[in-house]
């Protein structure tokens, strides 16, 4: 009797089989490295939305003399690079109770920041004193500026503005 070809031998198992193991770790590599693009999207995202808003606390805010009543934007500055220590108070005073309001004024539900103000000495001057050990990714965004000690006469030392962004 003569043997007719067999579709199913032993060649054609084993080369499916490595046909599929190469298969799944070819997907098992590419899931992670679209893992550690998403990854890497959402840190300059973060990175982003908190140079802007560092940017936008460094501006004189909309109106430029801005009260808890009338705020478009916020804005920590009475000139380029000097604090206007009423704003800051106001900012800090409002934040504290008014937190999740700041950060819709602010632009930025999705994050979580906390504003620090030190003498170059590290004194703290303000600090919202949230905590954000808690966050996922956090990054900090360091700034100079002047501030004025005194209320009367002009009197400007150097500070260094701190900003914590941070996703949960």
């Amino acid at each position: 009797m003569v043997k007719k070809a067999q579709i199913f031998s032993a060649d054609l198992t084993i080369s499916f089989v490595i046909f599929l193991a190469f298969m799944l770790i070819g997907i098992n590599k590419w899931n992670a490295k679209l893992n550690e693009l998403d990854e890497l999207r959402n840190t300059e995202k973060l990175w982003f939305e908190g140079g802007i808003l560092m940017e936008t606390l460094f501006t004189q805010g909309n109106p430029e003399n801005w009260t808890l009543n009338a705020i478009k934007t916020i804005g920590l500055t009475n000139k380029p690079n000097y604090l206007d220590k009423h704003k800051l108070e106001l900012f800090i005073n409002y934040s504290k109770t008014n937190y999740d309001t700041i950060k819709k004024e602010i632009g930025i539900n999705e994050y979580e920041y906390n504003l620090k103000v030190a003498y170059l000495n590290g004194t703290l001057i303000y600090d919202q004193e949230n905590n954000f050990n808690q966050g996922s990714e956090v990054i900090r965004l360091t700034r100079t500026a002047f501030l004025d000690k005194h209320e009367f006469k002009p009197n400007y030392e150097e500070v260094i503005v701190e900003l914590i962004v941070w996703r949960v």
